[in-house]
Formats: structure tokens, sequence, C-alpha cells
């Protein structure tokens, strides 16, 4: 069983990552003052490959904002859910920094006459009942979308006119 969130569109929309990580060469980050820990099973730097890339957080506090991204690989059974053209998965953690910049994200990128759905999928056995929200654009705000990070099963349907 797995919990996956997505949105959804028959219009192709921008792609986002604030995740707050950078994507470094092991020989980049070798030079930086200080050098930061190596990953967990490594003892040192030097035991990888300089042109490795490796993921880089500078602060735990800028992890877990909103990504974006083309699902370009879906879960077995995303078809009994979603019929939209583009769909996208929508990753973070779901935190108030999150939310807002999920809000922000939406109504910037809503266009007039389009319609947005995001996705909240617990995928297992068996397809679930969904609960459906529609929202209006003019008054999208972060309690909105809280109902994404607390129901297993559930679309959020915004449209602007």
């Amino acid at each position: 069983m797995s919990l996956y969130r997505f949105l959804a569109s028959d219009n192709p929309v921008y792609e986002v990552d604030h995740s707050g990580f950078i994507q470094m060469k092991v020989k980049d980050i070798k030079e930086m003052i200080p050098i930061p820990n190596p990953p967990f099973s490594y003892s040192s730097w030097d035991e990888l490959d300089e042109d490795m890339d490796v993921l880089y957080a500078k602060n735990e506090e800028d992890l877990g904002g909103l990504q974006i991204a083309l699902c370009d690989n879906p879960p077995y059974g995303l078809e009994s859910y979603i019929n939209s053209k583009y769909i996208y998965w929508l990753e973070g953690n779901f935190s108030s920094k999150f939310l807002n910049q999920l809000t922000e994200y939406l109504k910037t990128n809503i266009q007039k006459g389009e319609t947005v759905e995001l996705w909240s999928i617990w995928f297992g056995d068996e397809v679930k009942s969904k609960k459906v929200m529609k929202v209006s654009f003019e008054t999208l705000s972060n309690t909105d979308l809280e109902i994404l990070r607390n129901h297993e099963c559930c679309c959020v349907i915004i449209e602007r006119n």
C-alpha cells in the first residue's frame, strides 16, 4: 500500500522543484567551506567518485517544499481515478510552508478557463471510493488544500472561470 499525490489537468502545467535539494558533483562538495559530512555509509567524500552526482541540502528547514514533476511512470491503476491528459507528481511535506507554496503556485499558474485536480490516492488491493471537493479559484486558500494531507483518497477540483 502506498500513498501518492498528483496534480492533473487537460493542459500542461509549469513544473517546479522547491524540495530544498541541489544536485552537485562530489568534487564541488569537497571544495565547500566547511565541507559537509559525507553520506551515512561513508567516512569520507574521498571514497566517492569525483564526478558522481549527489543531492545536497544546505539546511534541513529548506527541505519538503513543493515539487511538481511530470508523472512519466504512474502507479498501476491510476486510470481508475484520473482521466486528465496531463498528470504530475505532487510532492512535499504538506507543512504550512508547503501549503503556502502550493496555493501561490495555483493562483499564479491556473489560467482562465482551466481546471486543475489535486489528488491524494492510497493504492493497494482495490479502488477506493473518493471524496471530491470543488473549490472556487477566487476564494482558494491553504485551508482548502489541507484535505490532501488528511485523506487517503480525495480530489480537490479548482476551476478558474
